[in-house]
């Protein structure tokens, strides 16, 4: 980027007084000494820059001066030609829209020189943020595509946190697991600050509030949601790493004081200025997180290596943007790309943690539904005895009665003897095919091959009714089919119709319980193109409190084992990609 354009000087001098215009600063050069560093972090002084630039070409020429600083506060630039003010410009993003030249994010100025031309100008820069005094030179094309490159590496590297961002909200309201949340909030606040502090909100016309609120706002959320990352993906418990956690808490609770501060910024002096303090906040959480990512890494947690591996990386180049902020490192181009770097590393490093976990969640999850099958089998099989011995007792005392009988008229030789054997035969024959299509068709319910099929509705669920009528009618207890005869589902019958016998067991055990009169059962289905609703209903008098809970492993309110509920949402949930409520 060799430049026609040779500064002839560069110097500076800082106004502590912060009254003193052009003319006092032309009429005292004597302030003015040669800069030795350009970085001088926050300050609450104004800063002047001194620029003597000469043109040793022949020809006329423009260049574009600007700073590498993006959102400098506020910039107010002289340009003067024989000691005579030619062009000013006024920049900076704390400087409302329509009082500020050049809407661009990067604060830059041109300068048009004759042949040979000599031109000085003088800077004045002041505001809380991050003071930089070195002003760079570029032809206008270099300049642009050095700023349209930028541009697109930021966007692009927006766009796939954005998409990340996307994807973590799905988990979470996939899975209910809050990390994919904090994780999705986390990356928002990190892509508003990158974007705010690059200057391109300010490029886009944002309000000067909402601009500034998100520069200094905007980071102090993301280390809240990164201190609370871990508590929440970890599981931690209340006696693991105890002095740890209370500690990032007390942390993350200060950091809530400052962020309410800052939102009140035009309302408390230099309170913005007074954030560069929080550096010592920022880094106490940055060395906590590392220590707690190092102990969960030792105890083989899930996720740790990449959680360890996203700590170091970003603590690494947080210390180094803090640096900078206090005016200890030069701001160079590391310098303004550190926190980026470290950031998005970040990101991508929690979210590898976020596809290992949710690998882990899958796994788990097959394991359950094997783990689900078997039980559910097992529970239903154990229920389907229990209703086969109600369904087999009368029928045994029947054909114990037609021994009886057969045996009474053989002994006492009576005369009808022959049709007495005939009638008590076929009883004995008829009970003996209804003992077995019972038992064979209650133990088809469980067959391991369960498949789809097309089912008629009423059919079924009265073939489900016949199995427990025995024991309902000793409670006179009423079950009522309200939709059409005719309704077919295509649907895994097994799992369906055991959905159902919990139903129907729970509401038996709530009728025996509180000794309901007149017990009634009624179920009704509509459908649609595109689904179907079963509503199961009784008078059994409700759940007296915490409806929400019926269907939570281990919560009854019959004394039985709480797990008919619970086993047939998750039937309904993972096996008939249904959804259960009540």
């Amino acid at each position: 980027f060799a430049s026609p354009i040779i500064g002839v000087e560069e110097k500076y001098f800082i106004d502590t007084n912060n009254t003193m215009t052009l003319q006092q600063v032309l009429e005292d050069q004597n302030k003015f000494q040669t800069i030795k560093k350009y970085n001088f972090g926050s300050s609450l002084y104004t800063f002047w820059v001194q620029l003597h630039l000469e043109n040793t070409t022949d020809s006329k020429i423009t260049q574009r001066f600007y700073n590498k600083r993006a959102g400098l506060d506020f910039v107010d630039v002289y340009i003067l030609s024989d000691n005579k003010p030619v062009q000013t410009y006024s920049l900076g993003d704390m400087r409302e829209h329509i009082l500020r030249d050049n809407n661009f994010r990067l604060s830059y100025f041109d300068v048009t020189f004759e042949p040979n031309e000599k031109v000085e100008v003088y800077i004045k820069q002041y505001g809380t943020s991050n003071i930089d005094i070195h002003w760079e030179s570029r032809d206008v094309d270099s300049f642009i595509t050095h700023a349209n490159t930028q541009s697109m590496i930021y966007f692009f590297i927006a766009g796939v946190l954005f998409v990340a961002t996307l994807a973590s909200f799905l988990f979470y309201f996939t899975l209910k697991k809050e990390y994919y949340l904090i994780y999705a909030l986390l990356t928002i606040c990190s892509i508003a600050y990158q974007l705010a502090v690059a200057g391109f909100f300010y490029e886009f016309y944002m309000p000067i509030y909402l601009n500034t609120v998100i520069i200094y706002v905007a980071p102090f959320l993301a280390v809240i949601f990164l201190g609370l990352f871990p508590i929440s993906f970890f599981n931690l418990k209340k006696d693991e790493y105890k002095i740890l956690v209370l500690l990032l808490k007390l942390l993350i609770l200060s950091l809530f004081f400052v962020v309410g501060a800052n939102l009140l910024y035009p309302f408390l002096d230099n309170v913005l200025y007074y954030t560069k303090y929080t550096i010592i906040i920022n880094s106490l959480i940055m060395l906590i997180l590392l220590i707690i990512s190092i102990r969960a890494f030792i105890d083989s947690k899930k996720g740790a290596i990449f959680y360890l591996m996203s700590n170091m990386i970003l603590l690494t180049s947080l210390l180094y943007f803090n640096f900078g902020i206090l005016g200890f490192v030069e701001n160079n181009d590391f310098f303004y790309y550190s926190l980026a770097i470290g950031s998005i590393s970040q990101d991508i490093f929690l979210a590898l943690a976020l596809v290992h976990a949710t690998l882990l969640i899958k796994t788990e999850n097959e394991k359950n539904n094997q783990l689900l099958n078997e039980y559910s089998k097992l529970t239903f099989i154990g229920q389907t005895m229990i209703n086969i011995s109600h369904q087999w007792k009368t029928p045994i005392n029947n054909i114990f009665n037609s021994i009886n009988h057969i045996q009474i008229a053989r002994e006492f030789t009576d005369p009808n003897f022959n049709t007495i054997l005939d009638k008590n035969l076929k009883n004995i024959q008829e009970t003996t095919l209804y003992l077995k299509d019972t038992a064979t068709n209650q133990l088809d319910f469980y067959k391991s091959d369960v498949k789809k099929e097309k089912i008629n509705l009423y059919d079924e669920i009265g073939f489900l009714i016949k199995l427990v009528e025995n024991e309902f009618s000793k409670k006179s207890i009423e079950v009522n089919l309200d939709f059409n005869h005719n309704l077919d589902l295509f649907i895994e019958k097994s799992y369906f119709l055991n959905v159902l016998m919990v139903l129907f067991e729970n509401s038996y055990r709530l009728f025996e319980q509180r000794k309901i009169k007149n017990p009634l059962i009624k179920i009704e289905i509509s459908k649609d193109e595109n689904s179907f609703e079963l509503r199961f209903q009784d008078n059994a008098q409700g759940a007296k409190d915490d409806i929400d809970k019926i269907f939570d492993k281990s919560y009854s309110m019959s004394h039985s084992t709480g797990l008919g509920l619970y086993l047939a949402k998750e039937i309904v949930v993972y096996k008939l990609e249904g959804s259960i409520s009540a």
